[in-house]
């Protein structure tokens, strides 16, 4: 208890012998009396550190998946002859041939015959040209019966011009163009690599121009997780497993990550037919909400974890203050 002075005390009791104002005389007792008072209690400082355990807690995420697909329609009228039966295709590969069966077994075998050309013209190569021995043998490889031919390499030196011109390799290849070109229209290629989702017609059939012929699902796809804790506490393996599990996907890239959402691009070598909307992930980290007095005004916190100090920025969500921590306790200090 504080008391007041001897002197103070004096000092009250002159004011209230020359009768001066009872404003003066309250105001002094009021300072005496909260002085004496032992019931009056001081203002509760609050504290400059605090304690707090972080709990586990599930994450939803939300998906939005973008998978191309396209339906295939036949440029004339005519009797479908053969069509694919397994789901999955590369691209280019024969999805639906018509009755010009004879031709196409023909083309077939010409192309064979440019491949043996192609194979023994290739091991024929002169010395200075040997560094461009893999180009040639890729295009040789990308030549298959049941496909449309690729694209013929681009001729860089004079050397290697004379060995084409020598060995007819573009002269053989674009008769062959030739023909494919004027029977495309009785065959049906991929547009793309994809799993086939539907056909619309059968061998034997007799369809009309512009008739539905499959539906093709592509292989390769995008799909974007989105958190509203900014994927604190969650790795991205984690999204990836969880995905995976539900989806027989193979990942291909991570996109670059944005405040709530990353996007993974990914090959589906099944149909796709239903996307998950939503995965549920239990945190690698605690979660520990954080008062509002340790929250500086650049939305940062400063707390220790095994006697070292160190500072974040808070996650808000749904209007609640989060930090997050591989550790299970921590100390704020403000």
């Amino acid at each position: 208890m504080i008391k007041p002075t001897r002197r103070y005390q004096l000092k009250i009791a002159k004011m209230l012998r020359q009768g001066k104002s009872s404003f003066y005389t309250m105001i002094s007792l009021f300072i005496i009396y909260g002085c004496n008072n032992p019931s009056a209690k001081p203002v509760a400082q609050k504290p400059n550190t605090i304690t707090i355990d972080g709990k586990k807690i599930t994450d939803t995420v939300l998906l939005s998946f973008h998978i191309p697909r396209h339906t295939i329609y036949n440029d004339q009228s005519g009797k479908v002859e053969r069509i694919v039966e397994k789901k999955f295709v590369s691209k280019n590969e024969l999805l639906v041939q018509f009755d010009n069966y004879d031709e196409f077994v023909n083309l077939s075998g010409e192309k064979e015959t440019y491949k043996d050309d192609l194979s023994t013209a290739i091991n024929q190569l002169p010395k200075e040209l040997t560094n461009l021995k893999q180009k040639w043998e890729e295009f040789e490889k990308a030549i298959t019966p049941d496909k449309l031919l690729p694209p013929f390499p681009t001729v860089q030196f004079r050397e290697e011009s004379d060995w084409v011109l020598r060995r007819k390799l573009s002269e053989k290849y674009n008769k062959l163009l030739t023909v494919e070109k004027k029977i495309r229209n009785y065959f049906i290629t991929a547009p793309f690599e994809g799993n086939i989702l539907k056909t619309y017609v059968k061998q034997g059939d007799f369809i009309e121009k512009n008739t539905k012929i499959a539906l093709i699902q592509a292989a390769k796809g995008e799909v974007c997780f989105v958190s509203k804790s900014n994927f604190e506490g969650i790795s991205k393996n984690a999204l990836y497993q969880s995905l995976s599990k539900q989806l027989k996907t193979e990942l291909i890239a991570w996109e670059k990550q944005r405040k709530d959402t990353i996007c993974m691009k990914f090959r589906s070598f099944a149909p796709i037919t239903k996307t998950p909307k939503k995965i549920l992930l239990q945190k690698t980290d605690y979660a520990f909400e954080i008062p509002s007095e340790f929250i500086s005004k650049n939305n940062m916190v400063v707390y220790e974890v095994n006697g070292i100090k160190q500072n974040h920025k808070i996650v808000t969500i749904d209007g609640n203050s989060y930090l997050y921590c591989s550790e299970k306790q921590i100390t704020l200090i403000r």
